[in-house]
């Protein structure tokens, strides 16, 4: 797998972004072994296409942002799918928000080209 490095200029730093060529395969379950990205995030598992991934905090309360090719609806499912516990689900500006009962994790999914962006913030396991 090809891998890129570029650079982002964010409030005067230099941020590296390493980006990842796309995996093979439609599959959104697929495993990210070859992803620059995290496989999974505080038990919450990445789709197998997740790319242009940010690390905000890793401690908790910890976040972290990614990009994937499908669409938010597919994203919903996939992480609706591998939540076991009750969550609320709500539309704001054109954003699914997933917020477990908790509010231990919360997740949006907003449209981004042709794909999605999903963040995570989670702050407590």
């Amino acid at each position: 797998m090809r891998t890129t490095c570029l650079v982002m200029a964010l409030c005067g730093y230099l941020i590296p972004l390493h980006v990842a060529a796309q995996p093979t395969g439609n599959d959104l379950f697929a495993p990210a072994a070859d992803n620059i990205c995290p496989a999974m995030f505080y038990q919450l598992t990445l789709s197998g296409d997740a790319r242009l991934c940010q690390i905000f905090a890793d401690q908790l309360p910890a976040s972290l942002s990614y990009h994937s090719d499908h669409s938010p609806a597919q994203s919903e499912a996939f992480y609706r799918a591998q939540i076991t516990q009750p969550v609320k689900v709500s539309k704001v500006k054109d954003r699914t928000l997933i917020e477990y009962k908790n509010r231990n994790k919360i997740i949006v999914i907003s449209k981004d080209g042709k794909g999605s962006q999903i963040d995570i913030r989670v702050t407590a396991n």
